[in-house]
């Protein structure tokens, strides 16, 4: 996990104007943080962690004190200290498939000096490098790769992303992943990530996208792109830093479109943990799901109205649940892969 300044953040837990701004509480203050972080990306970190601190119980119905409060979020953030080698897993390898075969990289290289040994052919080298490589990332893992390129991508859980070596900057996400592009100046290279949704279209920048539940949000940080809608007469739309933009091809529409959007609320997957500003639970949840691979059933008619404003840690299920548990004031039962969530009695 990233190191945290932590006395820089005991000082912003001191700084009103902090927690104003983590709490969505004023406009100036939410307006000077924005600005401060998009100026200052390398205390980004160290914001996430104290915003996840701030708001560390969001359901307002919920009759809990301050003792009991401390002592959920003790018992949290010592269960997250004693499991951070396994929360994220920053050095994960792709996996690599190429053709319909899942082969790791290490045997990738070892099967191709044996049959450039074998064949020692130039077919062979033209066979290679027209192929498709698929990136597989799994439930409840998180992957970082380097393309060929330069670019950087973090592949969610229960995602993947496909591109042939002959274009390794146009390609196919399922799922979502966070891009960070290497700006080709000296040819103007454009870089396309695809979705069943829309193209995303990119000369130089760091955004997220999710192609998830018949929909595809686009998250921008850095720089400027532009979508390709399908199913419209060329539709094209032009995003800056901030911008949220979610397309559905099914409903054919846009669906979500907001300006001047939260960094952490969009991108905190990668980071290690999930920001919610004022989310329907279920909502909150279907995040969740994907990440896992499992289901949740709210068996409370008062728990599904419920909104969420606060964070959850991702990356170990155990860790997660906890969390909903201690310090969202929800008890659950397991059944397989099936959770069924009501509200803890106290």
């Amino acid at each position: 996990m990233e190191d945290i300044d932590e006395a820089l953040l005991e000082q912003w837990l001191n700084d009103q104007s902090f927690v104003n701004w983590a709490k969505q509480l004023d406009d100036g203050d939410i307006v000077k943080w924005e600005e401060y972080l998009l100026i200052h990306p390398e205390h980004r970190s160290v914001a996430k962690a104290g915003r996840v601190i701030v708001l560390g119980i969001p359901f307002q119905r919920i009759q809990s004190d301050e003792t009991q409060r401390k002592k959920s979020l003790a018992r949290l953030l010592e269960k997250l200290e004693s499991n951070s080698q396994s929360v994220v897993k920053k050095d994960k390898k792709p996996r690599y498939k190429t053709g319909i075969f899942k082969i790791s990289k290490s045997w990738l290289v070892a099967a191709s000096i044996a049959i450039f040994i074998l064949f020692f052919s130039m077919s062979y080298f033209q066979f290679i490098y027209s192929s498709d490589v698929i990136l597989v990332s799994e439930y409840g893992e998180k992957t970082e790769i380097l393309l060929p390129d330069g670019s950087s991508v973090v592949l969610n859980s229960n995602s993947s992303l496909t591109y042939n070596t002959k274009t390794p900057r146009i390609l196919s996400l399922e799922g979502e992943a966070f891009f960070v592009v290497e700006k080709k100046p000296e040819t103007g290279e454009k870089f396309l990530v695809i979705t069943q949704d829309l193209t995303v279209e990119v000369l130089g920048t760091s955004f997220n996208v999710n192609a998830r539940n018949d929909q595809t949000k686009v998250f921008l940080e850095e720089g400027r792109v532009e979508l390709n809608i399908k199913n419209s007469e060329n539709e094209i739309i032009k995003m800056n830093p901030g911008d949220l933009i979610t397309y559905s091809e099914k409903d054919n529409k846009i669906k979500e479109n907001r300006k001047n959007v939260s960094v952490l609320e969009n991108a905190s997957w990668k980071d290690g943990a999930l920001i919610f500003n004022k989310t329907k639970l279920k909502y909150a949840l279907y995040d969740i799901e994907d990440i896992y691979g499992i289901q949740f059933v709210i068996e409370s008619d008062e728990l599904k109205s419920e909104e969420i404003t606060g964070g959850v840690p991702i990356g170990n299920l155990k860790v997660t649940m906890e969390t909903l548990k201690e310090v969202y004031g929800i008890q659950f039962k397991r059944e397989g892969q099936r959770y069924f969530l009501s509200r803890r009695v106290e």
